[in-house]
């Protein structure tokens, strides 16, 4: 698409340079008013990082109703990496197993498959909620952006 990029309302609206006329009438969803309590199904290490993640978010003014499922998804992955990784620690990630006829064959630990897939998962749900390094800079680049550009009549 060429031409400007599209900065979202609600972007514009923290900066100050939403003008009624301008407005485009985005989908918005309704943030938290509090944190909602965890499903009572979740571990102990799966509420901790609950806590933290909805704290954060929350504290970040960005903690919505609708994304709960998936931080509950999220803290089940972030769980089941960090159980893979102390079992990996244990026995290592390559252990020796005698076959039938008493030879050492050296085997993958299963676990790490798990925490890879669990690490997969994971960064692919903290990529959608704007956890990422790369995510700041684009959200902080867009909004130094807007902030420059503030006194551009064309721009507001």
């Amino acid at each position: 698409m060429k031409g400007r990029k599209v900065i979202p309302d609600s972007i514009k609206a923290r900066s100050g340079t939403l003008r009624s006329s301008r407005k485009r009438g985005e989908l918005t969803v309704s943030l938290s008013d509090k944190i909602p309590p965890p499903p009572d199904d979740l571990t102990k290490r799966e509420k901790d990082i609950y806590f933290s993640t909805t704290n954060e978010l929350y504290r970040l003014n960005l903690l919505q109703n609708l994304a709960i499922p998936a931080i509950v998804m999220y803290c089940t992955y972030v769980a089941t990496w960090l159980d893979a990784r102390e079992n990996i620690n244990k026995l290592k990630i390559v252990y020796v197993q005698k076959n039938k006829k008493g030879e050492e064959i050296p085997k993958l630990n299963p676990y790490f498959r798990v925490m890879n897939e669990s690490f997969d998962r994971a960064k692919f749900l903290i990529v959608e909620f704007g956890m990422t390094p790369s995510s700041w800079t684009k959200i902080l680049g867009l909004a130094k952006k807007v902030s420059e550009n503030s006194n551009d009549k064309d721009f507001t």
